[in-house]
């Protein structure tokens, strides 16, 4: 009798089974990512959501297990990560290395800082490509505001490619799949400058809501006086009053709009609220 009551039981759980996997009846929404073919934005929100897919690779070259900053403020004095005994915190000498600038690479920090910034070129050549061809339709004003923010924010990671790197491939073409040629130091820096130039004016001036975390015209001033700030190093002729010029920008237009300020206390940068 209880190998009945099993075999029964059994068959109907085949049976549930069975009819779970013959279900026909299948969404087609995609919740996990954008189809492109169905994607047609009408809202300023809209265009936020198509946009963000490319300031992600920011935060992961920024802040993921041995990032940017890692690299850069270890190698430059600005931070330590002595070993401790019992505790650790030796991890291959990678640290030593860095502050010794005997780093090779095969060092984690070396590939990261390529890897992940160029995923943020390569991120923002894609939509770039998908706008352009018509895959993601916008049009008009839209579309020109959307290609220009594009690129500045590209111009933004060959800020990090130039710093760490120098002499970098200047890549545009998301299709193509020929080995990149090498460009010089002085050709990436101008690369740079030139991007963020001829597309700030078409950058919105606005600082929060739908534009909160991503370039806005002012965000390109900074960026661009951040190139001029490194130009003797970078292309080979310092160029400190064009620094100087944009810095003044970005501060007239905070005190005439009051939309940005310094805190009075340096520490009140990094409280929650």
């Amino acid at each position: 009798m209880k190998t009945n009551i099993k075999l029964w039981t059994m068959g109907l759980m085949t049976v549930a089974l069975l009819g779970n996997t013959a279900c026909t009846d299948l969404l087609h929404d995609s919740y996990g990512q954008v189809v492109s073919e169905d994607y047609v934005p009408k809202t300023e929100e809209d265009v936020s959501y198509l946009v963000n897919a490319a300031y992600i690779p920011w935060r992961e070259t920024l802040l993921q297990w041995n990032g940017v900053v890692r690299a850069q403020e270890l190698c430059a004095d600005q931070d330590v990560l002595p070993a401790r005994d019992g505790i650790g915190w030796v991890d291959g000498y990678i640290y030593k290395r860095w502050h010794q600038h005997t780093w090779t690479t095969e060092d984690d920090g070396v590939l990261q800082g390529w890897e992940r910034t160029y995923n943020g070129v390569n991120t923002c050549n894609r939509i770039l490509s998908q706008i352009e061809e018509g895959v993601i339709s916008v049009d008009g004003e839209t579309k020109e505001k959307l290609i220009a923010e594009l690129k500045v924010l590209r111009a933004s990671y060959y800020y990090i490619l130039i710093d760490l790197y120098g002499n970098v491939p200047i890549v545009t073409d998301f299709k193509d799949t020929s080995l990149p040629q090498q460009s010089t130091r002085k050709e990436v820096f101008d690369f740079i400058v030139k991007e963020i130039t001829e597309n700030m004016d078409l950058l919105s001036e606005t600082p929060r809501g739908y534009y909160y975390g991503r370039f806005n015209k002012w965000a390109a001033h900074t960026l661009l006086a951040k190139m001029y700030l490194n130009a003797e190093v970078w292309s080979g002729t310092a160029q400190w009053q064009k620094c100087i010029d944009e810095c003044d920008i970005v501060i007239n237009y905070a005190e005439k709009s009051g939309e940005y300020a310094l805190e009075n206390n340096q520490k009140d940068v990094f409280v929650t609220h």
